[in-house]
Order: structure tokens, then C-alpha cells, then sequence
């Protein structure tokens, strides 16, 4: 399997059936040679989907520019399609540079590779196909997402995985993703809000701002997740900044940190540069 094309398949907006072809495809892929020629039976028993089901999904994956099919034969017997999938481009975008994509240079019905997506692949872990879900996620991100607190209101998964799968790409190491993630978890049930809205959504934790990274430590060890938990619980923390300075600056003060909550306060008090939240607005 192919990390890099596992991951940008999770990414297009597809039919559920081509997307789940597409996933399998990616599957398919050798990450060391890049091979891809599936049969139409192997595919169809990945996808528990029929032969007829499959060629048609393929041919609309085709279609959209996503990827690319070279039929093969050989002293008259045909061999199973070569595919070649088009790794950076998306849904409507035909004509990407395939040197990025998987099964550029192609020989004796393999797939070799250029672009990062092969022999140095980020990840090699083979993915039961019989488990579709375990396609969209990795085994760190499950980690990290059973660790995750529960919040009141909605938290999407599959927008978690969007965030950490973008931080990945840029080179921040899972390990410390799933650290932050427990250290975060401890902070939270220790204010006592696991369970609540003052939880953020995973996808805000996961995403550009970085949010993590209060939480992050450069050591992964039990000792380091419980110390970056300590000193993420103090008082402008609890009242829901990411600092000392922020907090002050919006009238948040150590004395008065228990009547903030999100970086709002509870109710009106003199000197806060903020509105309270309307529910509790007198």
C-alpha cells in the first residue's frame, strides 16, 4: 500500500462506490515498486462490489481525470489493466503531471515511481481490506482519536483526520500528535471540562493553528505526557487561552480566571475587554 496514495484518495469528493474503488486501488499499490494491475476479480472481492460495479467505476474515475488505464495483453491472452493513479490532482482536473502520481514510467506492467510515492513512502502497513474504515486512518490517528475527550456538539472524524493527515505532510511526527492528544485529554478532565463545548473539535486541535502544539513535548515518554498536561493547567488555560499575554489583554486576570470560560466571561465584569456569552448576559 502506498501511504501518499491512500491518503490523497481519502481526500477527493467522490460517489461512494468510486471513492471505495479508488481507496482500493491505492490499496493495491506496491510502495516499493509501485506496482499496480489489480484484476477485476481481486478488485471486485476487495470492494464486495460486481465485476460490472467495478469497470464502470473505474471508467468514471477515468473519466474525472483521477487516473489512468493502459490494457495489456500478451501473445493474445489479456493481462489485467495497468492503472496509473494521478496523485496530486482532483475531482474535474484532467491532465496532471503523472511524474507526482503513481505508475509514472511504466515497465513489464508494473508502476515505477518519481514523485515521492514508492521505495520512500512515509508509510508501509498493510491495510485489511476486509476492514474498509481502517482505510481512512492510520493506526497513529486511531490512537490519538481514542484518546481524544469527548465534547458536547459535533467533532468529525473524518475532518480530524483531514487536519492531521495536513500536518503530517508537514512534517510534524504522529508520535507527537498522539502525545499532545493524551496531554490534552488530561488537561481537559482535570479542569473538569471533558464533556463539554469548552472541548475544542479535533479537527481545530489537528488544524493550521497548531493548537497541539501547547501541549506538545520533544520527549515521548509517560513522564513527558503527564508534565506537558501540568503545565498546560494553569489559570489563563483553564479560562481558555493559549497565553499569559492573551488573557491579560482581553481583562482575564489570575484572580478572576474562574468566571472566564473559552476565552469569554461567564457574566459581565469590569475591566474585561470581551462580551460575555450571550446565554449568560444578564
Amino acid at each position: 500500500m502506498s501511504f501518499q496514495a491512500m491518503t490523497w484518495a481519502v481526500e477527493q469528493d467522490l460517489p461512494a462506490l468510486q471513492k471505495l474503488v479508488l481507496l482500493m486501488l491505492a490499496n493495491r499499490t506496491n510502495p516499493d515498486t509501485g506496482r499496480c494491475d489489480p484484476s477485476h476479480d481481486k478488485l471486485s472481492a476487495d470492494c464486495g462490489m460486481s465485476k460490472d460495479s467495478v469497470k464502470r467505476a473505474i471508467a468514471e474515475l477515468a473519466d474525472k481525470g483521477l487516473l489512468d488505464i493502459r490494457r495489456q495483453a500478451q501473445n493474445g491472452v489479456n493481462l489485467p489493466n495497468q492503472y496509473t493513479l494521478r496523485v496530486g490532482s482532483s475531482v474535474g482536473v484532467v491532465g496532471a503531471d503523472s511524474t507526482y502520481g503513481v505508475g509514472a514510467d511504466s515497465t513489464q506492467g508494473g508502476c515505477l515511481q518519481q514523485g515521492g510515492v514508492g521505495a520512500d513512502s512515509t508509510t508501509k502497513h498493510e491495510v485489511k481490506t476486509e476492514k474498509k474504515l481502517s482505510l481512512l486512518s492510520d493506526s497513529k490517528f486511531d490512537d490519538a482519536w481514542k484518546s481524544y475527550p469527548k465534547r458536547e456538539g459535533g467533532n468529525s472524524k473524518q475532518a480530524a483526520l483531514k487536519a492531521w493527515t495536513a500536518r503530517i505532510r508537514e512534517g510534524v511526527d504522529p508520535d507527537v500528535l498522539v502525545l499532545a492528544t493524551k496531554a490534552y485529554a488530561v488537561a481537559m478532565q482535570k479542569a473538569g471540562n471533558v464533556g463539554t463545548r469548552y472541548v475544542r473539535q479535533a479537527s481545530t486541535f489537528f488544524g493550521p493553528d497548531r493548537h497541539f502544539d501547547e501541549f506538545a513535548t520533544p520527549g515521548k515518554t509517560q513522564d513527558g505526557l503527564f508534565q506537558a498536561a501540568e503545565l498546560a493547567d494553569n489559570w489563563w488555560t483553564r479560562a481558555g487561552f493559549r497565553n499569559e499575554w492573551d488573557a491579560m489583554n482581553a481583562g482575564c486576570t489570575e484572580r478572576n480566571s474562574v468566571l472566564w470560560r473559552d476565552g469569554r466571561p461567564i457574566r459581565r465584569l469590569a475591566g474585561a475587554n470581551v462580551e460575555p456569552w450571550p446565554e449568560t448576559t444578564a
